[in-house]
C-alpha cells in the first residue's frame, strides 16, 4: 500500500491577477514576491537540506514550479530530466539520488515504464533502492495500484504543495530507515 498524502492545509505564496503575465508568474515561483506568505520550518530544513532529487516532467513549466518548491522547502540539488529516457541516463550515469519525483504522463516512455527500467537497473547493479515519488494529474481509482505495480513508492496530485511535498519525503524517509535498519 502506496503512502498517501492529504493535507487540509493550503499555501498561497503570490496572488496572480488574470491575464497572467510571465514576469508575475516567475516572480511568485521563485519566491521574489514580496507579499510571499509560505514560510520553512527550520525542522524541514534539517529534514530537506542535504537531499537530492531527480525531478522528471516534461512541462517546462511545471519544472519551474516544482524545482523552486523544492529549493524553497531546502533540497540540495534538483536535476532536471524532462522525458524519461534522459531520466534513466542520469541513473546510469552512477549518479544517486534521493527520492525521484516522476511524472506519470509523458509523451514517449511514461513515468510508469521508465520506474520499471530503474527497478531493473538497481536489480541488475545490486544498487539500493531509489524511493520514487509519482506526480499525477489523474484521479482515477486505480493510479494507487498502477504505481504500485510500477515500482513507484509514494505519489503526489497536481497541484503539488509544498506541505504534501514534505509529508511525502518524511513518510518515505521514514520508511526506508526502517527497512535499511
Amino acid at each position: 500500500m502506496l503512502p498517501t498524502i492529504s493535507s487540509k492545509e493550503s499555501y498561497c505564496n503570490c496572488v496572480i491577477e488574470s491575464p497572467v503575465k510571465f514576469s508575475r508568474l516567475r516572480q511568485c515561483v521563485l519566491g521574489e514576491c514580496a507579499e510571499s506568505t509560505v514560510t520553512v520550518h527550520k525542522d524541514h530544513e534539517k529534514i530537506c537540506d542535504h537531499l537530492e532529487c531527480l525531478l522528471v516532467e516534461d512541462n517546462s513549466l511545471n519544472q519551474m514550479i516544482i524545482s523552486a518548491m523544492l529549493k524553497k522547502i531546502g533540497i540540495a540539488k534538483v536535476d532536471v530530466a524532462d522525458k524519461s529516457e534522459k531520466a534513466l541516463e542520469f541513473i546510469a550515469s552512477g549518479h544517486i539520488y534521493d527520492f525521484i519525483l516522476m511524472d506519470c504522463r509523458m509523451p514517449g516512455m511514461d513515468g510508469f515504464e521508465a520506474t520499471f527500467h530503474i527497478r531493473k537497473m538497481e536489480e541488475e547493479s545490486n544498487a539500493e533502492r531509489t524511493p520514487v515519488i509519482a506526480l499525477t494529474a489523474q484521479v482515477m481509482d486505480d493510479i494507487e495500484a498502477r504505481c504500485a505495480r510500477a515500482g513507484m513508492d509514494a505519489y503526489l496530485s497536481k497541484p503539488v504543495t509544498p506541505a504534501r511535498l514534505i509529508a511525502t519525503i518524511k513518510e518515505l524517509r521514514n520508511v526506508m530507515s526502517q527497512v535499511e535498519g
